[in-house]
């Protein structure tokens, strides 16, 4: 837990093309930190979730600057059942990150909760590209601003419930600025 706020609060800088953190043990929980652009291009991620109960909650994630990115801003395994990704801030304005969230693995119970992700993204401020289980979605902003760009991906028929979400892009038709998915139930969005 960092204390401060604003740009007074603890910052961490990745350097290599790996993840900055990678939680692989249970319950831990980042919180109030700000995750600056990396110093090398295609770092993977600034946090890897790949344990259960695991929390990033009130961060602030850069995902690029001159030329070097960040691929992922949070990546969630499927071993990361029960993960919270809430109160965060999301940007990216140099170089195109790939998605802020990417849930990658069958997991169960992740929960994105008012967060604000606006920037350019390659694929989709949030990608779900696996069958995650029982998601929890609500209270987000999620803006993409890379031409003709969806702004939310489910491409696995995830199951469970996004809510009260604000979604924009810049696909070519405001109907698919976000794909929930078949198994998604969806209400005020």
């Amino acid at each position: 837990v960092a204390l401060g706020r604003g740009d007074q609060r603890a910052t961490f800088t990745g350097n290599a093309a790996a993840d900055l953190f990678n939680l692989s043990v249970a319950s831990v929980t980042i919180m109030n930190v700000i995750f600056a652009a990396p110093l090398t291009d295609a770092q993977t991620a600034h946090v890897n979730i790949a344990a259960s109960g695991c929390a990033v909650i009130g961060c602030k994630f850069i995902g690029s600057v001159a030329t070097e990115n960040v691929v992922d801003c949070i990546t969630v395994t499927s071993a990361g059942h029960y993960a919270l990704i809430a109160d965060n801030e999301f940007e990216n304005v140099t170089v195109d990150v790939v998605t802020f969230i990417s849930i990658e693995g069958a997991a169960r119970r992740v929960r994105l909760i008012n967060n604000v992700a606006m920037g350019n993204c390659s694929t989709a401020c949030v990608l779900v590209g696996a069958v995650a289980t029982l998601m929890e979605v609500g209270r987000n902003v999620f803006i993409n601003n890379k031409a003709s760009t969806i702004a939310v991906s489910f491409t696995s028929n995830a199951t469970g419930f996004a809510y009260e979400n604000y979604v924009g892009g810049l696909s070519t038709t405001l109907a698919n600025n976000s794909a929930w998915g078949t198994a998604m139930r969806v209400f005020q969005n």
